[in-house]
């Protein structure tokens, strides 16, 4: 949920155990998650792997989500995340 997000992103700057826990929970397994994604396309050759673009792959998709609203004025939905 877009607003649940937009609460979270402020609420982590005044309880910095907030954003350890969202990090722990939520964040790094998605990372990891997406760093094993990234890893099979790499053994697949579909990336190379000394791509320099790999490195911002997780700030550029952060980024997209964000900037929906921004851009678009539009909130995310399910046809923009599939």
């Amino acid at each position: 949920d877009a607003a649940l997000m937009r609460g979270l992103s402020h609420a982590v700057h005044e309880y910095p155990e907030l954003l350890q826990a969202l990090r722990e929970l939520l964040i790094e397994p998605e990372m990891t998650g997406l760093d094993q994604l990234l890893q099979r396309a790499v053994d697949r050759g579909e990336l190379r792997p000394d791509n320099p673009a790999l490195k911002y792959i997780p700030h550029m998709l952060v980024g997209a989500l964000a900037a929906r609203q921004l851009i678009e004025d539009r909130p995310l939905d399910q046809a923009f995340l599939i």
